[in-house]
Protein backbone atom coordinates (compact mmCIF):
# COMPACT_ATOMS: atom_id res chain seq x y z
CA UNK A 1 0.00 0.00 0.00
CA UNK A 2 1.50 3.14 -1.10
CA UNK A 3 0.94 6.91 0.71
CA UNK A 4 -1.43 8.89 -0.54
CA UNK A 5 -0.04 11.66 -2.68
CA UNK A 6 -0.73 15.29 -2.41
CA UNK A 7 -3.19 15.12 -5.58
CA UNK A 8 -5.32 12.35 -3.88
CA UNK A 9 -5.13 14.60 -0.60
CA UNK A 10 -6.59 17.63 -2.54
CA UNK A 11 -9.10 15.48 -3.88
CA UNK A 12 -10.68 14.30 -0.55
CA UNK A 13 -10.52 17.86 0.91
CA UNK A 14 -12.47 19.29 -2.24
CA UNK A 15 -14.86 16.31 -1.42
CA UNK A 16 -15.31 17.15 2.15
CA UNK A 17 -15.87 20.55 0.66
CA UNK A 18 -18.36 19.98 -1.22
CA UNK A 19 -20.03 17.90 1.17
CA UNK A 20 -20.02 20.39 3.48
CA UNK A 21 -21.36 22.99 0.84
CA UNK A 22 -24.00 20.67 -0.20
CA UNK A 23 -25.22 20.75 3.46
CA UNK A 24 -25.31 24.38 3.28
CA UNK A 25 -27.63 24.34 0.61
CA UNK A 26 -31.67 25.26 1.01
CA UNK A 27 -33.66 21.60 1.39
CA UNK A 28 -34.90 20.87 -1.54
CA UNK A 29 -38.20 19.01 -0.28
CA UNK A 30 -38.21 22.40 1.55
CA UNK A 31 -38.39 25.10 -1.31
CA UNK A 32 -40.49 22.24 -3.25
CA UNK A 33 -43.39 22.68 -1.11
CA UNK A 34 -43.10 26.54 -0.77
CA UNK A 35 -42.74 26.95 -4.08
CA UNK A 36 -46.32 25.63 -4.55
CA UNK A 37 -47.83 27.33 -1.46
CA UNK A 38 -46.59 29.92 -3.36
CA UNK A 39 -48.36 29.04 -6.99
CA UNK A 40 -51.47 29.02 -4.30
CA UNK A 41 -51.44 31.91 -2.84
CA UNK A 42 -50.80 33.51 -5.77
CA UNK A 43 -54.03 31.64 -7.17
CA UNK A 44 -55.51 32.73 -4.07
CA UNK A 45 -54.68 36.67 -4.55
CA UNK A 46 -56.01 35.99 -8.52
CA UNK A 47 -59.38 34.65 -7.33
CA UNK A 48 -60.01 37.00 -4.74
CA UNK A 49 -59.49 40.16 -7.52
CA UNK A 50 -62.14 38.11 -9.42
CA UNK A 51 -64.79 37.68 -6.50
CA UNK A 52 -64.60 41.07 -5.63
CA UNK A 53 -64.90 42.13 -9.20
CA UNK A 54 -68.12 39.85 -9.50
CA UNK A 55 -69.08 41.60 -6.32
CA UNK A 56 -69.48 45.08 -8.15
CA UNK A 57 -70.39 43.78 -11.40
CA UNK A 58 -74.04 42.14 -9.84
CA UNK A 59 -74.10 45.10 -6.49
CA UNK A 60 -73.55 42.14 -4.15
CA UNK A 61 -71.87 44.01 -1.09
CA UNK A 62 -70.62 41.26 1.10
CA UNK A 63 -68.29 40.39 -1.72
CA UNK A 64 -66.75 44.16 -1.74
CA UNK A 65 -66.68 45.28 1.97
CA UNK A 66 -66.59 41.64 3.81
CA UNK A 67 -68.49 43.17 6.47
CA UNK A 68 -70.97 46.10 6.66
CA UNK A 69 -69.34 49.62 8.10
CA UNK A 70 -65.75 48.16 6.29
CA UNK A 71 -64.20 50.53 3.85
CA UNK A 72 -64.45 48.08 0.40
CA UNK A 73 -61.97 46.74 -2.28
CA UNK A 74 -62.06 49.13 -5.23
CA UNK A 75 -62.59 48.09 -8.85
CA UNK A 76 -59.15 49.15 -9.51
CA UNK A 77 -57.80 47.50 -6.92
CA UNK A 78 -59.88 43.78 -7.54
CA UNK A 79 -58.62 44.04 -10.70
CA UNK A 80 -54.73 44.79 -10.20
CA UNK A 81 -54.85 41.69 -7.37
CA UNK A 82 -56.73 39.45 -10.46
CA UNK A 83 -53.80 40.33 -12.33
CA UNK A 84 -50.47 40.58 -10.39
CA UNK A 85 -52.01 37.20 -8.59
CA UNK A 86 -51.91 35.88 -12.25
CA UNK A 87 -48.02 37.03 -12.91
CA UNK A 88 -46.75 35.50 -9.80
CA UNK A 89 -48.31 32.18 -10.66
CA UNK A 90 -46.64 32.55 -14.39
CA UNK A 91 -43.09 32.90 -12.61
CA UNK A 92 -43.52 29.90 -10.90
CA UNK A 93 -40.41 27.33 -11.39
CA UNK A 94 -40.85 24.19 -13.44
CA UNK A 95 -41.43 23.78 -16.82
CA UNK A 96 -41.64 27.10 -18.30
CA UNK A 97 -43.13 28.02 -22.01
CA UNK A 98 -41.61 31.21 -23.55
CA UNK A 99 -44.66 33.00 -23.34
CA UNK A 100 -45.00 32.72 -19.74
CA UNK A 101 -41.97 35.16 -18.61
CA UNK A 102 -43.28 38.00 -21.20
CA UNK A 103 -47.14 37.67 -19.97
CA UNK A 104 -46.21 37.60 -16.37
CA UNK A 105 -44.14 40.98 -17.05
CA UNK A 106 -46.70 42.69 -19.57
CA UNK A 107 -49.42 42.05 -16.33
CA UNK A 108 -46.79 42.96 -13.78
CA UNK A 109 -46.40 46.63 -16.42
CA UNK A 110 -49.84 47.49 -16.33
CA UNK A 111 -50.19 46.65 -12.20
CA UNK A 112 -47.39 49.15 -11.81
CA UNK A 113 -48.64 51.99 -14.27
CA UNK A 114 -51.83 51.86 -12.46
CA UNK A 115 -50.55 51.95 -8.92
CA UNK A 116 -47.62 54.89 -10.22
CA UNK A 117 -50.50 56.87 -11.28
CA UNK A 118 -52.63 56.56 -8.29
CA UNK A 119 -49.67 57.31 -6.07
CA UNK A 120 -49.21 60.86 -8.58
CA UNK A 121 -52.82 61.64 -7.69
CA UNK A 122 -51.93 61.51 -4.58
CA UNK A 123 -49.02 63.25 -4.95
CA UNK A 124 -50.17 66.36 -7.18
CA UNK A 125 -53.68 66.32 -6.02
CA UNK A 126 -55.10 65.99 -9.31
CA UNK A 127 -57.98 63.48 -10.78
CA UNK A 128 -56.92 61.71 -14.18
CA UNK A 129 -60.32 59.93 -14.69
CA UNK A 130 -59.18 56.37 -14.33
CA UNK A 131 -60.46 55.65 -10.21
CA UNK A 132 -63.94 54.83 -11.07
CA UNK A 133 -64.49 53.89 -14.54
CA UNK A 134 -67.95 52.22 -14.67
CA UNK A 135 -69.37 54.30 -11.63
CA UNK A 136 -69.63 51.62 -9.26
CA UNK A 137 -68.62 53.15 -6.26
CA UNK A 138 -70.40 55.71 -4.96
CA UNK A 139 -68.66 55.61 -1.52
CA UNK A 140 -67.67 58.60 0.30
CA UNK A 141 -67.13 57.81 3.59
CA UNK A 142 -63.39 56.76 4.15
CA UNK A 143 -62.61 58.04 0.94
CA UNK A 144 -60.58 61.16 -0.92
CA UNK A 145 -61.95 60.28 -4.18
CA UNK A 146 -64.90 57.09 -5.41
CA UNK A 147 -63.33 54.39 -6.61
CA UNK A 148 -59.18 55.40 -6.26
CA UNK A 149 -57.44 52.61 -4.23
CA UNK A 150 -55.63 53.61 -0.91
CA UNK A 151 -52.14 55.23 -0.96
CA UNK A 152 -51.24 52.58 0.89
CA UNK A 153 -52.67 50.15 -1.52
CA UNK A 154 -50.88 51.51 -4.18
CA UNK A 155 -47.41 51.61 -2.61
CA UNK A 156 -47.70 47.48 -2.12
CA UNK A 157 -49.06 47.01 -5.59
CA UNK A 158 -45.86 48.90 -7.60
CA UNK A 159 -43.84 46.87 -5.05
CA UNK A 160 -45.46 43.58 -6.30
CA UNK A 161 -45.32 44.76 -9.72
CA UNK A 162 -41.94 45.25 -9.25
CA UNK A 163 -41.64 41.88 -7.80
CA UNK A 164 -42.52 40.17 -10.73
CA UNK A 165 -40.23 41.94 -12.63
CA UNK A 166 -36.87 41.43 -10.43
CA UNK A 167 -37.64 37.89 -10.43
CA UNK A 168 -38.11 37.46 -14.19
CA UNK A 169 -34.58 39.01 -14.82
CA UNK A 170 -33.22 36.49 -11.45
CA UNK A 171 -32.72 39.65 -9.64
CA UNK A 172 -33.97 37.37 -6.22
CA UNK A 173 -32.66 39.88 -3.27
CA UNK A 174 -34.19 42.85 -4.40
CA UNK A 175 -37.39 40.97 -5.10
CA UNK A 176 -37.63 39.71 -1.45
CA UNK A 177 -36.79 42.72 -0.23
CA UNK A 178 -39.80 44.97 -1.94
CA UNK A 179 -41.86 41.97 -1.24
CA UNK A 180 -41.10 42.02 2.50
CA UNK A 181 -41.43 45.83 2.23
CA UNK A 182 -45.45 45.49 0.58
CA UNK A 183 -45.61 42.26 3.45
CA UNK A 184 -44.88 45.16 6.69
CA UNK A 185 -47.11 47.04 4.64
CA UNK A 186 -49.89 44.68 4.63
CA UNK A 187 -49.42 43.30 7.91
CA UNK A 188 -49.53 46.84 9.26
CA UNK A 189 -53.10 47.49 8.14
CA UNK A 190 -53.83 44.21 9.33
CA UNK A 191 -53.14 44.87 13.28
CA UNK A 192 -54.58 48.19 12.98
CA UNK A 193 -58.27 46.51 12.16
CA UNK A 194 -57.13 43.86 14.89
CA UNK A 195 -56.23 46.48 17.32
CA UNK A 196 -58.66 49.21 16.36
CA UNK A 197 -55.94 51.27 15.36
CA UNK A 198 -56.77 53.31 12.08
CA UNK A 199 -53.99 54.95 11.53
CA UNK A 200 -52.23 51.95 10.65
CA UNK A 201 -54.11 50.84 7.59
CA UNK A 202 -55.71 54.85 6.57
CA UNK A 203 -52.97 57.09 5.54
CA UNK A 204 -54.37 60.86 6.76
CA UNK A 205 -57.72 62.00 4.98
CA UNK A 206 -56.97 59.84 2.41
CA UNK A 207 -58.77 56.23 1.24
CA UNK A 208 -58.25 53.27 3.76
CA UNK A 209 -56.99 49.92 3.12
CA UNK A 210 -59.80 47.37 3.08
CA UNK A 211 -59.59 44.22 5.54
CA UNK A 212 -59.64 41.82 2.59
CA UNK A 213 -57.18 43.84 0.62
CA UNK A 214 -54.35 44.21 3.47
CA UNK A 215 -54.91 40.28 3.35
CA UNK A 216 -54.46 39.97 -0.24
CA UNK A 217 -51.10 42.28 -0.10
CA UNK A 218 -49.69 39.76 2.61
CA UNK A 219 -51.14 36.64 0.65
CA UNK A 220 -49.26 37.84 -2.17
CA UNK A 221 -46.08 39.13 -0.75
CA UNK A 222 -45.61 35.13 0.97
CA UNK A 223 -46.46 33.86 -2.47
CA UNK A 224 -43.67 36.63 -3.70
CA UNK A 225 -41.35 35.24 -1.06
CA UNK A 226 -41.88 31.49 -1.42
CA UNK A 227 -41.57 31.15 -5.41
CA UNK A 228 -37.95 31.08 -5.01
CA UNK A 229 -37.29 30.18 -1.48
CA UNK A 230 -33.83 28.05 -2.33
CA UNK A 231 -32.34 32.09 -3.58
CA UNK A 232 -31.73 35.06 -2.14
CA UNK A 233 -32.41 35.85 1.82
CA UNK A 234 -35.43 33.18 2.08
CA UNK A 235 -31.79 30.75 1.46
CA UNK A 236 -31.06 31.37 4.72
CA UNK A 237 -34.38 30.38 5.89
CA UNK A 238 -34.24 26.57 3.87
CA UNK A 239 -31.21 26.20 4.52
CA UNK A 240 -29.72 22.98 6.54
CA UNK A 241 -27.12 25.49 8.46
CA UNK A 242 -27.95 25.61 12.38
CA UNK A 243 -29.00 29.43 11.09
CA UNK A 244 -31.81 27.62 9.13
CA UNK A 245 -33.14 25.47 11.48
CA UNK A 246 -33.15 28.30 14.07
CA UNK A 247 -34.90 31.02 12.09
CA UNK A 248 -37.53 28.44 11.26
CA UNK A 249 -38.00 27.49 14.65
CA UNK A 250 -37.83 30.88 16.23
CA UNK A 251 -39.73 33.51 13.49
CA UNK A 252 -42.96 32.12 13.45
CA UNK A 253 -43.02 32.51 17.04
CA UNK A 254 -40.72 35.76 17.72
CA UNK A 255 -44.37 37.57 15.44
CA UNK A 256 -47.20 35.82 16.81
CA UNK A 257 -46.22 36.06 20.43
CA UNK A 258 -46.25 39.69 20.90
CA UNK A 259 -49.46 39.71 18.64
CA UNK A 260 -51.45 37.32 20.69
CA UNK A 261 -49.98 38.74 23.94
CA UNK A 262 -51.06 42.80 22.57
CA UNK A 263 -54.70 40.89 21.54
CA UNK A 264 -55.24 39.44 25.18
CA UNK A 265 -53.85 42.36 26.69
CA UNK A 266 -55.96 44.70 24.80
CA UNK A 267 -58.98 42.75 24.99
CA UNK A 268 -58.97 42.87 29.02
CA UNK A 269 -58.47 46.47 29.05
CA UNK A 270 -61.68 46.77 26.68
CA UNK A 271 -63.49 44.92 29.20
CA UNK A 272 -62.30 47.01 32.09
CA UNK A 273 -60.56 43.98 33.69
CA UNK A 274 -57.38 46.88 34.42
CA UNK A 275 -56.35 50.21 33.43
CA UNK A 276 -53.78 51.36 30.81
CA UNK A 277 -50.78 51.36 33.06
CA UNK A 278 -51.27 47.92 34.12
CA UNK A 279 -52.04 46.40 30.46
CA UNK A 280 -49.21 48.03 29.42
CA UNK A 281 -46.76 45.97 32.04
CA UNK A 282 -48.79 43.19 31.65
CA UNK A 283 -48.03 43.17 27.69
CA UNK A 284 -44.45 43.58 28.57
CA UNK A 285 -44.05 41.15 31.13
CA UNK A 286 -45.51 38.60 28.47
CA UNK A 287 -43.72 39.32 25.66
CA UNK A 288 -40.41 39.56 28.02
CA UNK A 289 -41.23 36.23 29.31
CA UNK A 290 -42.17 34.70 25.99
CA UNK A 291 -39.01 35.63 24.39
CA UNK A 292 -37.16 34.61 27.46
CA UNK A 293 -38.41 31.05 26.85
CA UNK A 294 -37.49 31.50 23.65
CA UNK A 295 -33.91 31.90 23.85
CA UNK A 296 -33.73 29.21 26.55
CA UNK A 297 -35.44 26.79 23.82
CA UNK A 298 -33.19 27.49 21.22
CA UNK A 299 -29.99 27.67 23.44
CA UNK A 300 -30.76 24.38 24.19
CA UNK A 301 -30.66 23.07 20.72
CA UNK A 302 -27.97 25.16 19.70
CA UNK A 303 -25.67 23.33 22.24
CA UNK A 304 -26.73 19.96 21.26
CA UNK A 305 -25.72 21.30 17.49
CA UNK A 306 -22.42 22.65 19.15
CA UNK A 307 -21.89 19.32 21.13
CA UNK A 308 -22.93 17.17 18.17
CA UNK A 309 -20.30 19.35 15.83
CA UNK A 310 -17.24 18.80 18.49
CA UNK A 311 -18.09 15.14 18.59
CA UNK A 312 -17.47 15.10 14.71
CA UNK A 313 -14.88 16.98 14.85
CA UNK A 314 -13.34 14.81 17.64
CA UNK A 315 -13.83 12.31 15.09
CA UNK A 316 -13.06 13.07 12.35
CA UNK A 317 -9.17 14.09 13.93
CA UNK A 318 -8.96 10.99 15.27
CA UNK A 319 -9.86 9.48 11.61
CA UNK A 320 -7.32 12.13 10.22
CA UNK A 321 -4.30 10.69 12.87
CA UNK A 322 -5.74 7.37 11.98
CA UNK A 323 -5.15 7.62 8.08
CA UNK A 324 -1.59 9.40 9.06
CA UNK A 325 -0.23 6.47 10.88
CA UNK A 326 -1.19 4.06 8.18
CA UNK A 327 0.43 6.33 5.47
CA UNK A 328 3.20 6.25 7.48
CA UNK A 329 3.15 2.52 8.31
CA UNK A 330 2.24 2.02 4.59
CA UNK A 331 5.26 4.16 3.68
CA UNK A 332 7.55 1.97 5.87
CA UNK A 333 6.34 -1.38 4.42
CA UNK A 334 6.94 -0.24 0.88
CA UNK A 335 10.80 0.86 1.84
CA UNK A 336 10.95 -2.82 3.85
CA UNK A 337 9.67 -4.32 0.88
CA UNK A 338 11.99 -2.46 -1.88
CA UNK A 339 15.07 -2.96 0.72
CA UNK A 340 13.95 -6.85 0.31
CA UNK A 341 13.74 -6.25 -3.51
CA UNK A 342 17.16 -5.42 -3.75
CA UNK A 343 18.63 -8.01 -1.62
CA UNK A 344 16.95 -11.19 -3.45
CA UNK A 345 18.03 -9.72 -6.66
CA UNK A 346 21.75 -8.99 -5.86
CA UNK A 347 21.69 -12.26 -3.91
CA UNK A 348 24.49 -15.18 -5.00
CA UNK A 349 22.01 -17.76 -4.54
CA UNK A 350 18.92 -18.80 -6.46
CA UNK A 351 15.90 -17.12 -5.29
CA UNK A 352 12.21 -19.00 -5.87
CA UNK A 353 8.91 -18.40 -4.49
CA UNK A 354 5.82 -20.09 -5.60
CA UNK A 355 2.58 -20.77 -3.88
CA UNK A 356 0.47 -23.72 -2.57
CA UNK A 357 -1.10 -24.30 -6.35
CA UNK A 358 2.50 -24.75 -7.58
CA UNK A 359 3.13 -21.54 -8.94
CA UNK A 360 6.11 -19.43 -9.52
CA UNK A 361 5.48 -16.38 -7.38
CA UNK A 362 9.07 -14.98 -7.72
CA UNK A 363 11.95 -15.53 -9.04
CA UNK A 364 15.54 -13.16 -9.08
CA UNK A 365 18.08 -12.77 -11.31
CA UNK A 366 20.91 -15.69 -9.54
CA UNK A 367 17.50 -18.10 -10.69
CA UNK A 368 17.83 -17.11 -14.00
CA UNK A 369 21.28 -17.43 -14.39
CA UNK A 370 21.36 -21.41 -13.08
CA UNK A 371 18.12 -22.18 -14.78
CA UNK A 372 17.66 -19.91 -17.76
CA UNK A 373 14.22 -19.17 -17.47
CA UNK A 374 13.87 -15.37 -17.23
CA UNK A 375 11.93 -13.80 -14.61
CA UNK A 376 8.82 -12.73 -16.78
CA UNK A 377 8.62 -15.96 -18.65
CA UNK A 378 9.08 -17.91 -15.01
CA UNK A 379 6.73 -15.76 -12.34
CA UNK A 380 3.25 -17.26 -12.62
CA UNK A 381 4.02 -20.30 -14.39
CA UNK A 382 4.06 -23.97 -12.81
CA UNK A 383 7.16 -24.73 -11.47
CA UNK A 384 7.01 -28.67 -12.50
CA UNK A 385 7.15 -27.13 -15.95
CA UNK A 386 10.34 -25.00 -15.48
CA UNK A 387 13.05 -27.00 -13.41
CA UNK A 388 11.29 -30.32 -12.25
CA UNK A 389 12.80 -33.23 -14.07
CA UNK A 390 9.70 -35.48 -15.47
CA UNK A 391 10.15 -38.47 -13.11
CA UNK A 392 9.84 -36.20 -10.28
CA UNK A 393 7.08 -34.78 -11.04
CA UNK A 394 4.67 -37.38 -8.95
CA UNK A 395 6.85 -36.66 -6.19
CA UNK A 396 6.17 -32.89 -6.73
CA UNK A 397 2.74 -33.07 -6.46
CA UNK A 398 2.60 -35.12 -3.56
CA UNK A 399 4.68 -32.79 -1.33
CA UNK A 400 2.49 -29.81 -2.47
CA UNK A 401 -0.68 -32.18 -1.96
CA UNK A 402 0.43 -32.67 1.44
CA UNK A 403 1.74 -29.37 1.90
CA UNK A 404 -2.08 -28.40 1.84
CA UNK A 405 -2.99 -30.60 4.19
CA UNK A 406 -0.73 -30.38 6.99
CA UNK A 407 0.89 -27.09 6.60
CA UNK A 408 4.15 -29.14 6.48
CA UNK A 409 6.42 -29.42 3.53
CA UNK A 410 9.05 -32.40 3.19
CA UNK A 411 12.44 -29.84 3.24
CA UNK A 412 11.49 -27.25 5.57
CA UNK A 413 14.34 -26.28 7.61
CA UNK A 414 17.17 -28.79 6.62
CA UNK A 415 19.31 -28.27 3.64
CA UNK A 416 18.67 -31.19 0.29
CA UNK A 417 20.11 -31.81 -2.51
CA UNK A 418 17.51 -32.03 -5.62
CA UNK A 419 17.51 -33.11 -9.28
CA UNK A 420 16.75 -30.36 -11.41
CA UNK A 421 17.14 -29.38 -15.34
CA UNK A 422 17.79 -26.33 -17.18
CA UNK A 423 15.82 -24.62 -19.62
CA UNK A 424 17.76 -26.73 -22.37
CA UNK A 425 16.80 -29.49 -20.70
CA UNK A 426 20.22 -30.41 -19.31
CA UNK A 427 19.96 -31.61 -16.08
CA UNK A 428 21.37 -29.87 -12.76
CA UNK A 429 21.66 -30.92 -8.42
CA UNK A 430 20.90 -28.05 -6.39
CA UNK A 431 20.87 -27.32 -3.20
CA UNK A 432 17.46 -26.52 -1.03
Amino acid sequence: MSPRSEDEDEGVLAVAVAVRTGASLPQETLVRRLSRAGGVGALIVSATGLVVLFGWAFQVDILTRVSPGLVTMKVNTAASFTAIGAALFLTTSGPVRRARPVVAATLAVLVGLLAGLTLLEYATGSVLGFDNPFGLDEEVEATSTPGRMSPATAFSLALLAGTVLLISRNAVRLAQVFAAVSLTVGALAIVGYIFGVESLYQVGPFTSMAIHTATAVVVASLAALALRAGDGYVGLLTGNTAGGVIIRRLLPAAILVPLVGGGVTLLGLRHGLYDPRFAFALFSTLVAVAGAVLVWVQGTRLRHIDLRRAGAEDAFAAASDAVRARDAMAAALAGSERHARRVIDTAADGYIAMDATGRVTDWNLAATKIFGWSRDSAVGELLERLIIPPEQVPRHREGLARYRETGQGPVLGQMVELPARHQDGHRLDVDL
